[in-house]
């Protein structure tokens, strides 16, 4: 649930804010960055009418730990949808800095404000608050522009490029210019927004598979707590199956019903679960919908395929503990002497009219008799060799 509405999250946000044709990243997720030389040469390729460099660092603002993003605000509009809730996003220069809403409420923080920035190679410096931007997970919490990222940080690589393919230029046309670029540099791929959508899902995945192994591991042992459930169950039970056998339940017929015991409970369970999940996931996205997490998604296949094997498991549970059974026969009879008959005799006896009292039937080849008294609940059942 959680990895289906991480992804669908970044899905639609993705599709929201982007309106760039190519993104030019690193080709490993722990890669700093890339040189700034292939900004510049893909500048020179007449395909593209925009190409936006993001650079990436971390700041100080009121003693804690803060991210930015550093870019050209003239183009930023062109490659994103940049929404301003107050200031514009016109007004960025340098020595300014754009803040998200959430940030601003926070430290109730308004336009035309100064805040104290530390940074690692100047120290504290003053930023102005020119604007403050809505819902837009494509940027950091605060966004200078690129001036302001070379006079305050010492490495300079950039993070992401888009790209605006120019007009009458083809989307194969575009990759093919942006391709011969990007030959010269080996660390860094090419994406169109499909193929962009789908890399951050992959990795979102890949961090989320944790929860799924954890999952796989929680249902194992739920399977051997159904077993040990059942098989004690059974053994509490052993007079009344017992007696369900004495009186014309086959063998087959106790296990196919432990069987679907077993396989209730699971099932149960299974959507119990789910429900829960639900609605926690429900609960995540309301609690998370200002850091882009806003959209439930619910993976119909994966749960239902959880919930197939829910039921796997609890009629594997099932069979498993209908083992139990044999021993089950202990008082299925007591003979007229006081002494109960064996355990596998009991077992086995099937009787063809339960309703004859005082009669005689037949029991597996034993002639038998039914006594029934009436200072007693209980029948005795005499058998004496063919």
């Amino acid at each position: 649930m959680n990895s289906a509405l991480s992804s669908a999250s970044a899905n639609s946000a993705l599709e929201q804010v982007l309106r760039a044709d190519f993104a030019v990243t690193p080709t490993s997720v722990q890669a700093p960055g890339f040189s700034l030389d292939v900004a510049n040469r893909l500048r020179s390729e007449s395909a593209f009418s925009a190409v936006e460099e993001y650079r990436q660092g971390v700041f100080g603002v009121n003693g804690s730990a803060q991210e930015l993003i550093a870019t050209d605000p003239t183009i930023l509009d062109r490659v994103e949808n940049v929404k301003m809730q107050a200031g514009s996003l016109a007004d960025l220069q340098d020595g300014d800095v754009l803040i998200y809403k959430t940030v601003a409420e926070d430290h109730h923080w308004q336009v035309g404000q100064t805040i104290t920035a530390e940074f690692a190679r100047t120290g504290k410096r003053s930023l102005r608050i020119v604007g403050i931007f809505g819902d837009n997970r494509g940027l950091a919490n605060y966004v200078v522009t690129l001036g302001t990222f070379e006079r305050n940080f010492t490495q300079q690589l950039d993070a992401t490029i888009l790209l605006k393919t120019a007009p009458g230029v083809s989307a194969g046309q575009a990759r093919a210019a942006a391709q011969r670029v990007t030959t010269a540099f080996p660390n860094v791929k090419i994406e169109n927004q499909e193929e962009l959508r789908k890399t951050t899902a992959s990795q979102i995945n890949q961090v989320l598979g944790l929860i799924d192994a954890l999952l796989a591991l929680s249902i194992m042992i739920a399977f051997f707590g159904v077993a040990n459930t059942l098989g004690l169950s059974i053994l509490e039970r052993t007079r009344e199956l017992g007696l369900l056998r004495s009186v014309g339940m086959a063998r087959r017929q106790v296990r196919a019903m432990v069987r679907w015991e077993s396989v209730i409970i699971s099932v149960f369970g299974a959507v119990l679960g789910m429900a829960i999940g639900v609605f926690f996931g429900w609960a995540m996205v309301r609690a998370l919908k200002s850091q882009g997490i806003n959209v439930l998604a619910l993976p119909g296949r994966q749960l239902s395929l959880y919930l197939l094997i829910a039921a796997l498991f609890g009629r594997g549970a099932g069979g498993s503990s209908s083992s139990s059974l044999r021993s089950s026969g202990k008082a299925t009879a007591i003979v007229s002497s006081g002494r109960r008959c064996s355990t596998s005799a009991a077992a086995r006896m099937t009787i063809r009219s339960a309703s004859i009292v005082g009669g005689w039937t037949r029991l597996l080849g034993q002639r038998c008799r039914t006594r029934t008294t009436l200072t007693s609940a209980h029948s005795r059942v005499i058998c004496a060799p063919r």
